[in-house]
């Protein structure tokens, strides 16, 4: 009889058991070996990354699937912008609930320093974000402001170098009239000239980004460094000043407002960030506003 089940087991369960073992070793290596895990410690913070890629609604619909199936929003964002390749655009890579659950779960197996690190940057740079930073034009007039993406775009003055941020344009191209808010809530932790980017106001939010407002025509009354400031709160009016390291300086480029993000702001890993569909996104909570005279 010991005979007989000894070739059963051999011949039948023996079998079984290496193709299980097979699939779950192969499970593993595709597991480790897809994109959605690689995360090398040096790179969390790469050119991917600091795209912030979220076009025609992506950002939306994450906040929208976080929501619905009652999940930390930036756990949701992480997870899937690193399933879509760093770029998910609306409804054109929607994961289910089980999907997500099996990647997130995947990734703080395989990387879980990497993966925290990445989550917390997409926090830092989201999480405190409640409304556009220029104040809405009333609707019986022109739209008078644009901007492209023209992050990474070249820029010379002081030497070769990416643009590090988003301008929005003035089209009628006149200092001292568009309001420039905040975008977050948060503390005023620069302020005052800077050569590159003249009158500018620098805000750290409550989350740890920090959001860098340039080439202000003048500061809102009373606007101090240290001061703690909410999001839609007045910062001061658009302008172009900069591009000199004499205070006040204006005219060299036109009218409008550079819109920089940045993680680890006055750390050696400081990295900015593109906050062109970011803006797209709060396009939506834009404040409507009245026109002051120039003066």
């Amino acid at each position: 009889m010991g005979k007989y089940l000894r070739r059963a087991v051999f011949r039948y369960v023996a079998p079984v058991c290496v193709l299980g073992l097979m699939i779950l070793l192969l499970h593993d290596f595709f597991l480790v070996n897809t994109s959605y895990y690689q995360l090398a410690y040096d790179t969390v913070f790469g050119e991917d990354f600091r795209n912030m890629s979220f076009p025609d609604g992506g950002l939306a619909s994450l906040y929208s699937l976080a929501y619905q199936w009652e999940e930390n929003p930036y756990d949701v964002i992480t997870t899937a912008m690193i399933d879509a390749g760093y770029c998910f655009a609306g409804t054109a890579k929607v994961l289910s609930h089980l999907q997500f659950e099996q990647l997130y779960t995947g990734m703080q197996n395989q990387k879980p320093v990497e993966y925290r690190k990445l989550r917390n940057g997409y926090e830092a740079a989201l999480a405190d974000l409640r409304c556009f930073p220029v104040l809405k034009c009333p609707s019986q007039d022109l739209e008078r402001l644009y901007y492209e993406n023209g992050w990474g775009d070249p820029r010379t003055y002081g030497g070769e170098r990416p643009h590090e941020g988003i301008d929005l344009m003035d089209r009628e191209n006149t200092r001292g009239v568009l309001p420039i808010v905040s975008m977050t809530d948060g503390t005023v932790t620069r302020l005052g000239w800077l050569e590159l980017g003249g009158w500018r106001v620098g805000v750290t939010s409550p989350s740890g980004g920090y959001f860098y407002y340039a080439h202000l025509a003048s500061y809102a009354e009373g606007l101090a460094e240290g001061q703690e400031v909410k999001a839609g709160q007045l910062l001061g009016f658009m302008g172009d000043t900069g591009y000199s390291t004499v205070e006040g300086t204006t005219g060299n480029f036109d009218v409008h407002l550079h819109v920089g993000m940045y993680l680890n702001a006055g750390t050696r890993e400081e990295i900015s960030v593109n906050p062109y569909w970011i803006l797209k996104y709060l396009e939506e909570k834009t404040v409507a506003y009245q026109y002051r005279e120039v003066r």
